[in-house]
């Protein structure tokens, strides 16, 4: 159980501090030139300041205030372009105080058993984070940060929060589970029974529905499918949206055999190809949107398990290109890519028509967009993709300069299923630790005190 402040003798002193300040006031003067304002010589002030920003939670006596939680909400959504609906950025609101209710009890905790995080290990990390989460030197974090309305004080509080969580488990709970021998030879067992059998990874969000709010969440769930694909992050909108127990993991699935999938889901994940966004579709008691992730026959060889050698040849677009004289721009791009003659003729060519080459020894197919995949996977060494836009305003092929096929299907690795097995172990186990602290811990909101519960 958390230890309870003891918050009674610090508000004596306070008030006993208050008291003397207040007793030392000098008489109240009479008001200067104001400038015409009507103001009396000693107001009474009423009410409360409407600039001030009020808690929205106190947990043993940390404050969570509403910047705090602005801040928050604006770093989770670095970098997301959609736009989110008033109601909805209700919800997220509550999400995040919640969250943050959460990283103030395992900090606090963290602290009271004597594993506080050091400033030191959270600047290690903050600097880290920096330069490989954001591209930006740690020294012009806050400026970087400040554009997006959010700080480098709410980043170094999340990491202090995950921090101490992660000593927590390492105490209270990794060293409490245990795996046997032969409770990984079993999985791997029935592994092996499923050899050949499909398993589909995919995300769902999952909308509940009444008769009497049916038409509203399905309209709902087809303005979510339309802002997906215009590039709305499914993962981000699952984790909001979504109400059941995989928004946890941003509607993510796992791998599932179809037997082990809801029919109904199941039926529509056979026709659906690996990328492809599908909703809303009626499930019983709602609607689902689906996003297939990805499919693979158990223990069998994949070809998207190949390492791919690739060079990327790209052109810089000129400024002001109609459509017309794209179309030209592209003609010519493409003639000069086909004069070269393999990939060993890329240097030459790159030079004698400036063209842009990089090169990449080991990409694994399966890491390539879907749109990719098919194409550079039926391609012979030397050939190149249809063209495409890159990212830095210029058009793209990729040539295949090298394959590596998978020989033999990957055998289960014990060593892996462990882990694996593990790792799933600890997150259930973690959940209840939580509730426990939630349990224990006591939280104000606004006037009122809450017990948060689990």
């Amino acid at each position: 159980m958390m230890k309870k402040f003891a918050l009674r003798p610090f508000i004596g002193a306070l008030l006993s501090v208050a008291a003397m300040a207040l007793s030392a006031q000098p008489a109240a003067a009479q008001v200067g030139d104001v400038g015409g304002l009507d103001i009396p010589d000693n107001p009474t002030l009423l009410g409360q300041n409407p600039d001030l920003r009020l808690a929205s939670a106190k947990v043993g006596g940390a404050i969570i205030t509403g910047t705090d939680i602005e801040r928050r909400i604006a770093l989770e959504l670095l970098g997301r372009d959609e736009e989110i609906a008033p109601e909805e950025m209700n919800q997220l609101r509550v999400a995040i105080r919640n969250r943050l209710i959460d990283e103030l009890i395992q900090i606090q905790k963290a602290t009271e058993d004597d594993m506080a995080v050091e400033d030191e290990r959270v600047m290690q990390t903050f600097n880290r984070v920096a330069q490989q989460n954001f591209g930006q030197n740690p020294n012009v974090m806050d400026e970087y940060l400040a554009q997006f309305g959010t700080s480098s004080e709410a980043l170094k509080f999340k990491i202090r929060a995950e921090l101490a969580w992660q000593r927590l488990l390492s105490r209270y709970v990794s060293p409490f589970v245990n795996v046997s021998e032969e409770e990984v030879r079993e999985i791997i067992a029935r592994q092996e029974a499923a050899k050949g059998q499909e398993e589909y990874f995919y995300g769902e969000i999952a909308l509940p529905a009444t008769p009497e709010t049916d038409q509203q969440v399905r309209q709902t769930a087809m303005q979510i499918v339309q802002a997906i694909q215009q590039g709305a992050d499914f993962r981000a909108i699952a984790a909001r949206r979504s109400q059941i127990s995989t928004a946890a993991n941003g509607g993510d699935s796992g791998w599932l055999r179809l037997d082990r999938i809801d029919p109904v889901i199941a039926e529509k994940l056979r026709g659906m190809q690996v990328g492809q966004v599908l909703g809303p579709v009626e499930v019983p008691g709602g609607y689902s949107i689906l996003l297939l992730r990805d499919k693979r026959r158990v223990l069998t060889t994949d070809p998207r398990d190949a390492l791919l050698s690739l060079a990327q040849i790209s052109a810089q677009l000129p400024a002001g290109l109609t459509e017309e004289s794209f179309q030209a721009f592209q003609a010519d791009y493409l003639g000069k890519v086909r004069s070269i003659r393999g990939c060993g003729d890329l240097d030459r060519g790159g030079a004698e028509f400036g063209l842009n080459v990089v090169r990449n020894q080991e990409v694994p197919a399966r890491n390539l967009p879907a749109s990719l995949q098919g194409e550079l996977l039926s391609l012979s060494l030397g050939q190149v993709t249809r063209p495409f836009p890159a990212s830095d305003n210029s058009i793209s092929v990729l040539m295949l300069c090298g394959r590596d096929d998978p020989q033999v299907a990957a055998a289960p690795d014990f060593d892996k299923v462990l882990a694996d097995l593990e790792d799933e172990r600890i997150q259930k186990r973690a959940q209840a630790f939580l509730r426990d602290l939630r349990r224990d811990a006591i939280v104000t909101y606004g006037s009122g005190t809450e017990l948060v519960g689990g």
